[in-house]
């Protein structure tokens, strides 16, 4: 009789159909990953704006000074154009300014000299912008001026 001994491992055609049934699982799951990482961004650039106004309102509520947020928008600073910067000089895309008491010389919403700010960096694929709503207004907004930009808060008895 002959004894016939069979060599341990696989064919080429089990290794081609693995590696074909490999390709087609990946390329069906990369639309999924792509979607969930774009929705994390959005998720993340939410959450960067979210702490930027709560850490100035409760920095305002804390010291009863003003605090402004500044964010980078294609490049622009304050209101009069100091870029926003970290305290290494890089590029923040947020700044959270103390701007001191209401009515103080230097209460202008700028940042000036010895003031303390705070800053958010800049995280990959995240940004934002706006859009000026031009003449037209929330429903119920009885504000006379003209919401150009800005935000502000006002503490619980309904003060500035």
């Amino acid at each position: 009789m002959r004894n016939a001994k069979r060599e341990a491992g696989f064919t080429m055609s089990e290794i081609v159909v693995t590696v074909a049934i490999m390709g087609v699982l990946v390329s069906m799951a990369i639309p999924g990953t792509q979607r969930m990482i774009t929705d994390q961004t959005a998720v993340d650039m939410a959450r960067t704006v979210n702490n930027a106004f709560h850490i100035a309102r409760i920095e305002a509520l804390r010291t009863g000074r003003n605090h402004v947020v500044f964010f980078s928008v294609g490049g622009a600073g304050d209101t009069s154009g100091n870029s926003l910067v970290d305290s290494n000089g890089d590029p923040a895309a947020v700044l959270i300014l103390d701007d001191g008491p209401t009515g103080s010389a230097n209460q202008n919403c700028q940042i000036d000299a010895g003031e303390n700010t705070r800053t958010i960096t800049a995280k990959s694929m995240l940004s934002w912008g706006y859009t000026y709503a031009g003449a037209t207004k929330a429903p119920g907004d009885t504000n006379a001026r003209p919401s150009s930009s800005g935000s502000s808060f006002a503490t619980p008895t309904g003060g500035s």
